[in-house]
């Protein structure tokens, strides 16, 4: 599956086999993606339209909740709530105390991510911007690709990803599920459904 980011919002999407009343996502005739309008009244057998599974405020009929801080946490790579109880393991005596040191230690490493979610540029983004300016043709071969003016280059560096592969955690269709569905076990593309809690799905990993 592909979680795909929209502004400040994040949908899940599947390509599949799209079935009445399936909300789908589609591109403008620039090739960019926008908010999931169009709710299916035909259905597509080829497994080419692109589904909307789950979203983090986007809410409809037969979409299912994405946590919106679960999914911050998978894209930056740092659970914040994790590390904090790595360095304050809660004991059979957890004190207030320490559950102050605790929720601070969240709270400030949360808005120190906040704080440094602009800074861009790395210290090789800095050597290859000065072999760039350094080119008295203004062409340089930087990791393997030419660009020809230092704004081609600054805007490949600078853009920020927006689609990520994604595993979620998945089940398989029950009896009477399958039986509602009129279908089998065998060479069945859709034996496998999100598991759901409370509305909500769970992205396990970035592939």
């Amino acid at each position: 599956m592909k979680l795909i980011k929209i502004g400040e919002e994040f949908i899940l999407t599947n390509k599949q086999e799209i079935k009445i009343g399936d909300v789908t996502l589609e591109k403008d005739n620039s090739g960019n993606y926008f908010m999931p309008k169009i709710v299916m009244d035909y259905q597509l057998n080829d497994n080419s339209g692109i589904k909307v599974i789950a979203s983090a405020n986007y809410l409809d009929d037969g979409i299912y909740k994405l946590d919106l801080n679960d999914v911050k946490k998978i894209i930056s790579g740092f659970d914040v709530e994790k590390i904090a109880e790595e360095l304050f393991p809660k004991r059979n005596s957890f004190s207030v105390y320490e559950g102050g040191q605790r929720n601070g230690f969240v709270k400030g490493f949360s808005e120190a991510l906040r704080l440094n979610s602009d800074k861009q540029f790395t210290y090789d983004d800095m050597v290859m911007i000065y072999n760039l300016g350094r080119d008295e043709k203004s062409k340089s071969q930087v990791m393997g690709t030419y660009y020809d003016t230092h704004k081609e280059w600054i805007e490949m560096i600078t853009k920020k990803e927006s689609e990520w592969d994604v595993e979620i955690e998945m089940r398989s269709k029950n009896i009477d599920e399958l039986h509602e569905s009129k279908e089998g076990f065998f060479n069945n593309p859709n034996l496998h459904v999100p598991v759901v809690e409370n509305g909500y799905v769970n992205i396990i990993k970035i592939k």
